[in-house]
């Protein structure tokens, strides 16, 4: 019942983690990709104006230090693009000053002055997120600068909060473990308590009665009871033990003097057969109870018959 109980709260507990942890670090995820996006579009936003001011006054020539100084320090790529689309500057080297790249759709719709925000495979088979902005003034359009971040940024942070959400409902699964096995011992002890009693019962002695004052206060309330019912099988159970040898006793009496009897042997009794009258002496005459007097036997009717007639 113990191992039972631990099971059912570490369930619960798991169950409650489980609503909490996988909502939390799901918004704390998209809440990291937002605030990353948001990031990348303002510094995207400051590049292009700096680029633009740059592209207005012909000074191209500061446009690769600013693209390498902020991929150098972002991990960033940045490249810039004139009003045509051609290629002015790219961080990574990858195309050639001077390329033609107005056929992208991002670089296209920001010289349309329009910004986008996307995801991207880079060049590594990675995710990446693209910012393009127009370098604009007004409604001039002198050119656009694209920044792309790899996504890598984002999922390091968001599997270090998973990693740390995992982490906490571990400890909160081991603490959560020794609060029910020390609430699930309380409860359970009291029961194995009353198993022993009950076992004791059953072999005719109760050497160890439940304790009717620890545990929840239904077992206690069990335990009073059996201790109450334990105690009047006792009384009961003594009751008879000395009914029984009450009884015993008043019938062994009788029985043994009957016993005696039947086996003690008669004084009067011949050892070779029955008993022969004892002879009379001539002249002894007996006492009849009919006739009332010495003699041999009862008057004969005919006798007094005779004599009344005379």
């Amino acid at each position: 019942m113990t191992r039972r109980l631990l099971l059912s709260y570490l369930a619960l507990a798991l169950l409650v983690l489980v609503g909490l942890e996988i909502p939390l670090g799901y918004f704390y995820a998209r809440g990291e990709e937002s605030r990353f996006s948001q990031g990348v579009e303002r510094d995207a936003s400051m590049l292009a104006e700096v680029a633009e001011e740059n592209i207005e006054k012909h000074n191209l020539e500061a446009l690769p230090e600013l693209a390498r100084e902020y991929a150098d320090d972002t991990g960033a790529r940045v490249v810039v693009v004139d009003r045509d689309g051609r290629l002015l500057t790219d961080s990574a080297g990858t195309a050639a000053t001077g390329a033609d790249l107005s056929g992208q759709p991002d670089i296209a719709a920001a010289l349309r002055n329009k910004a986008t925000t996307a995801t991207r495979k880079n060049a590594r088979g990675g995710d990446a997120l693209a910012v393009t902005m127009p370098g604009s003034s007004g409604t001039t359009i002198r050119g656009a600068l694209q920044v792309t971040y790899p996504m890598t940024m984002v999922t390091d942070r968001e599997r270090h909060i998973w990693l740390a959400l995992v982490v906490a409902g571990t400890c909160v699964l081991a603490a959560v473990a020794l609060v029910a096995f020390a609430l699930a011992r309380w409860i359970t002890r009291p029961l194995r308590t009353l198993e022993r009693a009950t076992t004791q019962l059953a072999d005719g002695h109760l050497d160890n009665p439940p304790d009717a004052a620890t545990g929840p206060p239904e077992l206690r309330r069990l335990a009073a009871s059996f201790n109450h019912t334990a105690t009047r099988l006792q009384h009961l159970l003594q009751a008879q033990h000395g009914f029984a040898s009450e009884a015993s006793h008043q019938l062994k009496t009788p029985l043994a003097s009957l016993r005696l009897r039947l086996e003690r042997p008669s004084r009067t009794a011949q050892p070779h057969g029955p008993r022969a009258p004892r002879p009379r002496p001539p002249g002894e005459h007996r006492y009849h109870p009919r006739a009332g007097r010495l003699g041999r036997g009862p008057r004969r009717p005919g006798r007094h018959v005779g004599i009344a007639r005379l």
